[in-house]
């Protein structure tokens, strides 16, 4: 019975969560936003697309690409728990909720002190870089994923801009 209640905890664990980062997934953080009684001050949404984690592993190698993506999704891990909810959409972009959106200012700076820190392997320190959308929450008749959407948005016309972060302004 206790090997059966074990199996059933994994596979539960494995359908919530990055099995490379340990990480919520985003569907699982959505279902977790839309299920609480947000105040009405809303939440905001970081989206963080990384730059480059791609082109590690074909020039460091595969254990320098992994090591970076884990030490990311660590800090980025930290730095939802912080404030709320974070999760990983693979391949190179993290999910980072504040679920009151008067911390948004603080989030933000947390991730930008998170990125700031090189990462450490066998190899040497490697720098994160990434882009950073954000977004306000809670609008009549938005969820959490069209939310999601607009800080992705933003994010993306950050890296079009050359400029580190961006708000999502409808």
């Amino acid at each position: 019975v206790s090997e059966r209640m074990a199996n059933q905890r994994d596979l539960t664990w494995r359908a919530t969560h990055d099995a490379n980062t340990g990480m919520l997934n985003v569907e699982t953080l959505i279902r977790n936003v839309d299920a609480m009684p947000l105040a009405s001050a809303g939440y905001a949404v970081a989206y963080v697309q990384l730059r480059g984690l791609d082109l590690v592993a074909p020039t460091l190698g595969r254990r320098a690409g992994e090591a970076i993506l884990r030490a990311a999704a660590e800090r980025f891990a930290g730095v939802g728990g912080e404030y709320g909810y974070a999760a990983y959409l693979p391949s190179e972009s993290f999910v980072v909720v504040a679920l009151d959106a008067s911390r948004c200012d603080d989030m933000l700076a947390s991730l930008t002190a998170a990125i700031a820190t090189q990462v450490q392997t066998e190899d040497g320190f490697h720098p994160l870089e990434a882009w950073i959308g954000w977004a306000h929450g809670a609008s009549a008749g938005e969820g959490v994923d069209q939310v999601i959407g607009n800080a992705a948005l933003a994010a993306l016309q950050a890296r079009r801009d050359g400029v580190a972060m961006m708000r999502f302004d409808a």
